[in-house]
């Protein structure tokens, strides 16, 4: 039995994805490099990065950063906002950005000098994390759901029931 905490949970959870779907599909996609709010999760960061903040079909990246957050962008498109794999493959793809920074000696930057990759992937590492744990919640409610559903629409025997003579 799904207890109440849990169907809050599940239902915080469904408020938050309705306005992601929300602000992704209000959203038009972008051909200029924006920096904006480096540093909270309404993050705009080149043409790619940020929820809901897509640049348009064709267009480059603006940096490195920015095509981790391409590859993203087309990973959910193809597979899922809830696609954890896709998460874990942009967290994948920010570390080696971040070792690449490390290993050029901080001389490898992006596009923006006011929202340097120093703050904007720390910032994106933090989103993802967010990402992640709701894309799992969201994950194990849909399979707890489905078992639900399968137990209790599960065919009932019939009873024979005996006709008797009198």
């Amino acid at each position: 039995m799904i207890s109440s905490s849990s169907m809050r949970v599940a239902a915080a959870f469904l408020l938050v994805l309705l306005f992601l779907v929300d602000v992704v599909c209000s959203e038009e996609c972008t051909r200029t490099c924006i920096a904006q709010n480096c540093d909270t999760l309404s993050i705009r960061y080149g043409k790619y990065c940020g929820i809901g903040h897509s640049g348009c079909p064709g267009e480059n990246p603006c940096d490195d950063l920015d095509a981790c957050c391409m590859v993203h962008d087309n990973c959910v498109e193809a597979n899922g906002m809830t696609n954890i794999s896709c998460h874990k493959k942009f967290k994948q793809c920010l570390n080696r950005l971040s070792k690449s920074i490390k290993q050029s000696k901080s001389k490898k930057v992006g596009f923006s000098k006011q929202c340097p990759y120093s703050q904007v992937i720390p910032t994106m590492n933090q989103g993802m994390d967010i990402g992640i744990m709701f894309s799992q919640l969201g994950n194990d409610l849909r399979t707890e759901l489905s078992v639900l559903l399968r137990i209790y629409s599960w065919p009932k025997r019939r009873r024979r029931h005996h006709v008797g003579t009198w």
